[in-house]
């Protein structure tokens, strides 16, 4: 089975990283705005990693995307890397995420890609 990684959010980064991951760190990534399709891609399996931005256009715990990473990837034990321009103790008080128990790792929006491939090789052990 073909490992991936699920990278979701409503402004586009996602695609962004695509394609330094892939070339970097060798799994298929699949980029998405919408999380309904995100949903459908860890239905299919194979998914081992999530990168997500939490707020996207939504704020606080109204978002969509927080649901999804308590809901989905959490409850999947899918590690997740949240990205955002909000800091991560404004994520977490406002989410209920905990750094270690819902997500596995923070970066600050914007960040170089750079630094994403190398959180990310980090978390999967590469």
């Amino acid at each position: 089975m073909v490992k991936r990684i699920i990278a979701l959010d409503s402004c586009g980064f996602s695609e962004t990283l695509r394609s330094g991951l892939e070339e970097e760190i060798g799994y298929e990534v699949h980029a998405f705005r919408d999380f309904g399709l995100a949903k459908d891609s860890l239905a299919a399996g194979g998914v081992c990693f999530a990168i997500v931005n939490p707020y996207g256009d939504f704020a606080g715990q109204n978002s969509p995307y927080v649901d999804f990473i308590r809901e989905e990837l959490f409850q999947n034990h899918i590690p997740v890397l949240v990205f955002s321009r909000t800091s991560q103790k404004r994520i977490e008080k406002d989410t209920g995420l905990k750094l270690g128990e819902n997500y596995a790792a923070y970066l600050k929006k914007p960040s170089p890609v750079n630094d994403f491939v190398e959180c990310v090789r980090g978390l999967l052990g590469n």
